[in-house]
């Protein structure tokens, strides 16, 4: 069986550490581990570290072995800006945006959004928790953070420089992406996609003034978490994660 991987939350520090109750009891009830047993652990800072099992009953002590530098990280900020959508499509937006190396998540709520969000951010505490089990299982060291639903008066202030998309359906034929060629190594990029029903007219100059530039993805319409999906891998295909794009 492969080493189970678990985010810490909580600096991992000193040679020794006992573990939260949700993982003790993921790793003796679920996994049944015994002491001598091997878990890798990370904390979201960079890195990881290889353990082993010291107590395995009403708590779960653990001593350091190894630190690793684990999987890299993207080498400029991926921020996706998705149109809120449905519960399970923002999910799998999630949990997939995870594996394809964004940086961070921004709910955007537009004028077509379903279901509007709830103040208690419920949501947002079932988001995180997939945020986390998705960089347990892709060999992250570091969990993208997702942000809260913004309306379109916040998202300024919450992009980095660089690069800014919208993937837009009535863009699908355009001729590809401006700037392909160029670096994003120290800017970043921002990519925005619409929700079901995509975003309305008005929506669209609110994008372009926060100067972001019309692109598609193709002749065919996408469905929303499709769209953002195939948007983060032809970015990391064509730029990748290991080496400075030149």
């Amino acid at each position: 069986m492969a080493t189970p991987r678990l985010f810490v939350d909580g600096p991992l520090t000193g040679s020794s550490h006992r573990l939260p109750q949700e993982s003790a009891h993921y790793l003796t009830r679920v996994l049944r581990l015994r002491p001598g047993a091997e878990v890798t652990l990370f904390d979201g800072r960079g890195g990881e570290w290889l353990c082993r099992l010291l107590t395995a009953d009403k708590h779960v002590d653990v001593e350091s072995v190894e630190w690793r530098p684990g999987v890299p990280e993207p080498l400029f900020p991926v921020v996706l800006v998705q149109g809120l959508a449905k519960a399970q499509a923002m999910e799998w937006v999630v949990q997939k945006g995870v594996e394809l190396g964004m940086t961070a998540l921004l709910p955007l709520v537009t004028s077509r959004s379903v279901p509007r969000p709830r103040g208690d951010h419920e949501g947002n505490l079932r988001w995180e928790r997939i945020a986390r089990e998705a960089a347990e299982q892709c060999g992250r060291t570091v969990v993208p953070r997702i942000h809260p639903p913004v309306g379109w008066e916040a998202l300024a202030g919450l992009l980095p420089p660089g690069k800014r998309w919208l993937f837009w359906e009535e863009a699908r034929n355009a001729a590809g992406w401006s700037g392909w060629g160029g670096p994003l190594a120290e800017e970043g990029v921002s990519l925005l996609v619409g929700p079901e029903g995509g975003l309305s007219a008005s929506e669209v100059v609110q994008a372009q003034a926060l100067g972001f530039e019309k692109v598609g993805l193709g002749p065919r319409i996408l469905r929303t978490e499709t769209a953002a999906l195939a948007a983060l891998a032809a970015l990391q295909s064509r730029w990748g994660e290991r080496t400075p794009a030149g």
